[in-house]
Order: structure tokens, then C-alpha cells, then sequence
């Protein structure tokens, strides 16, 4: 059985926040670091509810459908903390694991992993596709072409989730704004047991993301079981885009209640986190007869027996991508395949503008492909039309190859309001 780290434990508050030290196999640490950032910084919770407020209004204005037809690619960057071994040896993970990692998360996330064939048939009506896909970044942030994992020798072999918060994000961390940041480490001390945890929404910039055991990133490599496919990291990124356990927002298993859920319609409210493998029905909190949602990805149950988010979850991970975390889908360090000389782009409305001088095109972008066709047309700065198209999808190129070097206004006539921005072209 695994422990889970308690916000609310007979230790005092100054014994749990200097170590969160608990006994036993804690699969995540995400409310105990909530409760301790909570505790350490008094403007925090106004910040973290206000990203919750944002998501919420976003969901009742735009309810999503089952399907929306747009599929958000999520940047990735990998940064695999070492103590100086060889690529592929000890805690220097190789380029296999971390691929077949990004892999299950584009499985999970999508429903096209091969275990949906174990979802009870009684939760197949509310079983999600999130139409969310994972990409390791090409770009890093000075526009530099990378493959999306960042090495990082740590000079140390282990570590705790206070020195990996305190010292190793900040000074590692690509812009939480356009790359979702994942570190692999080895967890000693305080945190020995800890398999990994995730920064929510509304927290500071410097520490955003998920951090992951070495020893449970991916499904091939040397993976300790029973959490071995990749399932903890699925479970991480779903925190990291605003999910909560399903039994509780706000309490670890040891504490939880038949009082507090998620506040997701279609998860069932349950007592308790779920361990091992449990046998379908397991019924807790008078949800019978279907009972828990133990195979759902945001439960504590081993790795081979989750299979599934749902509706209601995706409608909340969908609203924060498109309130709090909104700039990382149109980040362009993988999802629009930037060329390699375009480090800079403007931003304007929910467009991206830049001017490619490789190619000599002006390229437009568009975070969220939209339904109504939009006009584009580039003028000189003495008024001369020099480009016009239309985009249809999520981005335009317009070539300027006849186009003198120079400032040139992009102007978008856009369904809801229309606006213009000036960029400089350069043969």
C-alpha cells in the first residue's frame, strides 16, 4: 500500500512544511506543496482562485462540446537533473525514455491508449479524448533549435522538493508562458518515497510545473513497478492544468470525507484515494452501484489500472489552457514549426505576427482555429496594399519577396474586432 503526503496530519505545521517527510510510497505531493506555498505566501490563494474564477467563467460562456475539432499542442521541455552519469546510466535518462514518455501522455490524453478496453462499460459514456497533443519543444527560448530535453548536471545525486523549488526551477525553468517544464530527478531525503507532484494554476512563475521520479518518466527504461508506464507524469499534467484528486480539492486520502470532491459532476465523489488494483465495484460514499472511478488518471491506483479522464475534466483542463495557461498553446517553439532564423514574433489579440526572412513571407498565427474566416492584408507604411489573404485554418503565409525592406503594417479583419500590427521586413 502507498502513503500519501497529508496537509492535515498529527505532525505541526513547521515539521510538515520544512520536510513533508511521510513514510512509505507517496505517488504525489501536489495538495501537501499547495498547502505549503499557501502557508508561505499569505497573496497566493487570492491569485490561485482568481485562475480558478477565470477557468470557471470561461466554462459557463463556452461550453465545450464532446468533440471541439481543435486539437491544443502543449511545447515540452524535458530537464533531466543528473550527477554527472553518462547518457542513458543511472539518473541521466536516455532520449528513448523521455520520448516513450511524451508518447503516453499523447495516448492518455487523447483516448488512444490500448487500455480503454478495461473502462467499465458503465463510465464509457463520460470516458474523454481531451484533444490535447504533447510535443517536445524545437525551439528554446533564444530560438535556438533543440530537441526538448534540457541535461542538467545537479552535482548532487538526490534531492527534495524543497531544494528542487528552491534552488534547482528557478535556476533552470524555461518561460512557464510558452513551455510546460518537466524535471526528472532522483528524490532523496525528506522526499526518499515521493514519485512526483505538479505546481497548479496561479502559482509563481519561477516554479511552474511538474517534476517526476527519473525512475517512473515513461514506460521503457529502468522504471520501477508498478508505476512504470508513464501514468504518474499523465497524472502530474493533469494537476498542472487545474484537475484535483476526485475524492477532495483540497485534502490527501488520509483525511478526505464524503463532504469534499473534485466538483466535477462525472467523476464520482469517493472517500478516499484508491491503491493497488481494486476490484470494479468499490463503492465508497454511498455511490453505489458503480462506486469509485478508480481507473480514472487523477486516482492513486498502480499505473497498468488507469485508463481514462473524463467529460467534466476535460472541460476544466480545456478552460485553463484557454485562461491561465492560454499563451502556451500559441507558443510556436513546436506547435507552428517556426524557421530557425525567426527568434522574434509580436503578439496581437490571439495572433502571432513575424516575418520570416529566410522564406521572405510574413507569417500569421492563430492560438485557436477559428470558425469564421479571417482577412489579412499587409500594407506599406504609405498605405499601399502590398499583400492580401485569407486564413482558413490556424495560420497564413503571404510571401513579400517583391516587397521593399522596410516597416509594413499587417492589419487582421477578425470576427470580432479587427486590429493592426506594424512589423519590419528585411531582405
Amino acid at each position: 500500500m502507498r502513503y500519501f503526503l497529508s496537509t492535515a496530519t498529527l505532525f505541526s505545521w513547521s515539521l510538515l512544511f520544512s520536510s513533508l517527510s511521510v513514510s512509505a510510497q507517496d505517488k504525489c505531493a501536489t495538495i501537501a506543496v499547495q498547502q505549503q506555498l499557501l502557508y508561505n505566501d499569505p497573496t497566493l490563494a487570492q491569485r490561485i482562485q482568481q485562475a480558478k474564477d477565470e477557468a470557471a467563467a470561461y466554462r459557463l460562456a463556452h461550453p465545450f462540446a464532446e468533440k471541439t475539432g481543435t486539437i491544443i499542442t502543449i511545447p515540452v521541455v524535458v530537464h533531466v537533473v543528473h550527477n554527472g552519469e553518462p547518457i542513458d546510466s543511472g539518473t541521466n535518462i536516455s532520449e528513448e525514455q523521455i520520448r516513450s514518455q511524451i508518447e503516453v501522455l499523447n495516448e492518455d490524453y487523447r483516448r488512444f491508449n490500448a487500455d480503454t478496453v478495461n473502462t467499465p462499460s458503465v463510465f464509457k459514456s463520460v470516458a474523454a479524448d481531451i484533444e490535447v497533443h504533447f510535443c517536445l519543444a524545437e525551439r528554446d527560448p533564444e530560438g535556438n533549435v533543440t530537441n526538448g530535453i534540457d541535461r542538467i548536471d545537479g552535482n548532487r545525486l538526490t534531492w527534495t522538493q524543497t531544494q528542487v523549488d528552491n534552488t534547482l526551477k528557478p535556476g533552470s525553468i524555461w518561460d512557464r508562458e510558452y513551455y510546460l517544464n518537466i524535471w526528472t530527478v532522483k528524490f532523496g531525503g525528506a522526499s526518499a518515497s515521493l514519485l512526483g507532484y505538479a505546481i497548479q494554476p496561479g502559482n509563481n512563475a519561477d516554479i511552474d510545473g511538474v517534476v517526476i521520479g527519473y525512475q517512473y518518466f515513461g514506460r521503457v527504461g529502468n522504471l520501477q513497478p508498478p508505476f512504470n508506464l508513464g501514468r504518474t507524469t499523465t497524472h502530474e499534467v493533469g494537476h498542472w492544468l487545474g484537475l484535483n484528486h476526485p475524492w477532495s480539492a483540497t485534502n490527501d486520502p488520509g483525511t478526505s470525507s464524503c463532504a469534499d470532491d473534485d466538483g466535477i459532476a462525472d467523476t464520482p465523489n469517493s472517500e478516499f484515494g484508491n491503491y493497488g488494483c481494486p476490484s470494479f465495484p468499490h463503492i465508497s460514499c454511498g455511490n453505489g452501484p458503480n462506486g469509485d472511478m478508480f481507473m480514472n488518471y487523477m486516482d492513486y491506483t498502480n499505473d497498468a489500472c488507469l485508463n481514462m479522464f473524463t467529460s467534466g475534466q476535460k472541460s476544466v483542463m480545456l478552460s485553463t489552457l484557454q485562461t491561465s495557461r492560454s499563451n502556451i498553446q500559441i507558443s510556436g517553439v513546436c506547435t507552428w514549426q517556426w524557421p530557425v532564423g525567426i527568434k522574434e514574433y509580436t503578439m496581437a489579440k490571439d495572433y502571432a505576427i513575424a516575418y520570416d526572412a529566410a522564406q521572405q513571407e510574413m507569417l500569421i498565427m492563430e492560438k485557436a482555429e477559428n470558425t469564421e474566416v479571417e482577412q489579412i492584408a499587409i500594407f506599406s507604411m504609405t498605405g499601399q496594399a502590398v499583400g492580401t489573404g485569407r486564413m482558413y485554418g490556424k495560420s497564413l503565409r503571404m510571401p513579400l519577396a517583391d516587397a521593399a525592406s522596410g516597416l509594413y503594417l499587417v492589419k487582421v479583419f477578425a470576427k470580432e474586432a479587427s486590429f493592426s500590427k506594424k512589423v519590419m521586413v528585411t531582405h
